[in-house]
């Protein structure tokens, strides 16, 4: 257990330390958004999935948010499938909608944005999931932070 709470530790860290400097969207989410753009099978999937979910709930905890996300999630898309659930298995508020016709405003710092439930705040999240130099990277968009893993 304390070998676990470790590596949990050491990858928010590594996470902290990515955050800190600007990050460049790829060049996938200037063309097409936000989403998974390459296979990464489903063992991959459920961890990617877990991480992203202890990472959120370091930023915001699941009593004090809801989380907005803010793009498609695509039929085929087993990860973000996957992430909604570990989501609302934790206690996650989830609302998604996706206009075509809005810029997601996922980079956008959160300054007091209130859902309609009086004590909870709106998280805006989007996600992507691409490929760079053979390795498979994840990018998390949390209310104006970038957290990005290899």
């Amino acid at each position: 257990m304390m070998k676990l709470r470790l590596c949990l530790l050491a990858a928010c860290v590594a996470l902290t330390a990515c955050s800190s400097a600007p990050v460049a969207d790829p060049p996938e989410v200037a063309k097409t958004g936000y989403g998974v753009f390459v296979g990464i099978g489903p063992s991959l999937e459920s961890r990617l999935a877990e991480e992203t979910v202890s990472q959120l709930m370091r930023v915001g905890p699941a009593s004090e948010h809801l989380l907005d996300f803010q793009q498609r999630i695509a039929s085929e898309d087993h990860f973000g499938h996957q992430l909604m659930s570990y989501l609302q298995r934790d206690g996650y508020f989830i609302r998604q909608w996706h206009d075509p016709a809005m810029k997601p405003q996922c980079n956008e710092k959160l300054v007091g944005k209130k859902s309609n439930r009086a004590a909870m705040k709106v998280l805006p999240v989007c996600y992507v999931v691409d490929s760079v130099d053979g390795l498979v990277r994840l990018t998390l968009y949390a209310a104006g932070d970038v957290w990005s893993r290899f």
